[in-house]
């Protein structure tokens, strides 16, 4: 009886819980079959990155948070955006930390290392082309 009362409550909780999309699987590898930018690379190319991003959607990669950066008084996250083809490191634009406040305090340490479900957009702000964070599942620890 016991172990059907657990079964159940087991199942109740896979079933309610709000898992991210990729959580069970495995991450994707930056290999060298992959098209691959570092951020602050010789080989990293604004404009190959920007011609990817624009025909691609956000649920089409995972992302690995690399670091928070302050730049002119705005608030930048460094993401890898992975998928089958790309290993691509992203810096986005972040106008309202929200889910990413307590994240941004230490800087990602003792947090996950993948952001999942994470949403962008490509805008032009003042003539400048920028990825721009927009929401994510919620952090789970």
């Amino acid at each position: 009886m016991k172990q059907s009362i657990l079964f159940i409550l087991v199942l109740l909780c896979v079933y309610s819980c709000d898992y991210p999309k990729h959580y069970f699987d495995t991450p994707p590898i930056c290999d060298s079959t992959k098209t691959q930018m570092e951020f602050g690379s010789d080989g990293y190319s604004i404009q190959e990155l920007y011609t990817i991003l624009r025909v691609s959607k956000p649920e089409n990669f995972r992302y690995f948070f690399k670091s928070f950066h302050e730049i002119d008084n705005r608030t930048f996250m460094l993401v890898n955006f992975r998928n089958s083809a790309n290993c691509l490191d992203v810096l986005l634009t972040i106008d309202k930390l929200g889910k990413l406040t307590g994240m941004k305090k230490t800087n990602g340490k003792s947090y996950p290392n993948e952001l999942f479900d994470l949403e962008w957009d490509i805008e032009t702000r003042d003539g400048m082309l920028e990825i721009v964070y927009v929401d994510m599942h919620d952090i789970i620890d």
